[in-house]
């Protein structure tokens, strides 16, 4: 097992536990290509979602792991193919490192 597999694991946990954050990185993102962005940061939509829901919210906090961002940007471009290259990505580091 890499450390790609166990951010990969903590990633696809995270998301079944937190819907509603893919809900609003998809928002932010749209609203963003609205605007005729060809390219934007993921962690800037990050940094947008810790803002919503720190500020503008209440209830239960969360952590938003920054090692989920590339995993989000993906998603993102796999499920909207039309915007695949919105997000420049990276190879991930962690493929090349052991667990923790």
């Amino acid at each position: 097992m890499t450390r790609a597999d166990q951010i990969r694991r903590d990633f696809e946990i995270f998301h079944l536990q937190n819907p509603k954050v893919w809900e609003l990185f998809k928002k932010y993102v749209v609203m963003i290509i609205k605007r005729d962005y060809k390219h934007y940061g993921a962690s800037a939509v990050f940094e947008r979602i810790r803002w919503h829901v720190q500020i503008e919210t209440t209830g239960q906090e969360f952590k938003l792991n920054n090692n989920f961002c590339a995993y989000y940007a993906r998603m993102f471009e796999e499920e909207y193919p039309a915007h695949g290259g919105f997000f420049r990505s990276r190879e991930l580091i962690s493929d090349r490192k052991t667990p923790k």
